[in-house]
């Protein structure tokens, strides 16, 4: 039913279908990976749409620091280039799609990794490298770029797993990381037809959309195949 309601929530999104995979896998492995009660910093969070998808405990230790004051969790309003959080403080930190936007990737990682205790685990997730099978989206993709329609643009496209990875551990140096694809094959599909459909207008073909991704998520395992469209990191802090 959460999954249902945040769809509704971003009918006018562009990210509809894809945002609701990206949450679920989040969600996912901060239930995998938090222990009972951890504290969990969502950084970037937006309006906070992760916390419908938490397990309960992780819910009531939930925060958001983003520049948005209205949304779900324990607001606090900060830039998220200078954390208001002491270092070693956070069991459990969220940075979801928020360092394809950065434009020092590695300066922000030394910074906002700082924050999370030793022993504790920071999820990543950004979009992959991969580009989109359909020569329709890859059009629009184009457009969309040269139009400049984002409010807060990618300073990058993707990310390769091992390059992130690498990335991640030269940030948090003694840290351990492995990556995931995020998405089946099917999702990333689904995911793009979706972004296509808000790009020409037709809302209506979304419910559509959003059932079968819906259907295709429903209790899936993390998927293997690399055509995924978007890319998680566990990682584990020294």
């Amino acid at each position: 039913m959460s999954g249902l309601l945040l769809g509704v929530r971003q009918r006018m999104e562009p990210t509809g279908a894809g945002e609701f995979v990206r949450l679920r896998r989040v969600a996912q492995l901060c239930s995998i990976h938090g222990s009972y009660g951890a504290s969990i910093v969502d950084l970037g969070g937006g309006e906070g749409n992760l916390s419908s998808l938490l397990r309960p405990d992780l819910r009531a230790n939930y925060v958001v620091l983003d520049h948005q004051a209205r949304g779900r969790g324990t607001r606090v309003i900060a830039n998220l280039g200078s954390l208001p959080i002491r270092d070693g403080s956070v069991d459990l930190l969220c940075l979801s799609d928020v360092l394809e936007h950065v434009q020092d990737d590695r300066a922000f990682l030394e910074h906002v990794l700082r924050a999370v205790r030793p022993g504790g685990t920071a999820i990543i997730h950004v979009p992959s490298g991969r580009r989109s099978p359909l020569s329709a989206v890859r059009r629009e993709l184009e457009v969309a770029e040269r139009q400049d329609l984002q409010e807060f643009p990618h300073v990058r496209d993707g990310y390769d797993a091992d390059d992130l990875v690498r990335l991640l551990l030269e940030s948090a140096p003694g840290s351990t990381g492995v990556s995931y694809p995020s998405f089946t094959s099917a999702q990333s599909l689904l995911a793009d037809i979706d972004w296509l459909l808000w790009r020409k207008r037709w809302q209506w073909l979304r419910v559509v959309i959003w059932a079968l991704v819906r259907l295709v998520h429903h209790d899936s395992p993390m998927p293997t195949s690399t055509a995924s469209s978007g890319l998680a990191v566990v990682l584990k802090v020294a």
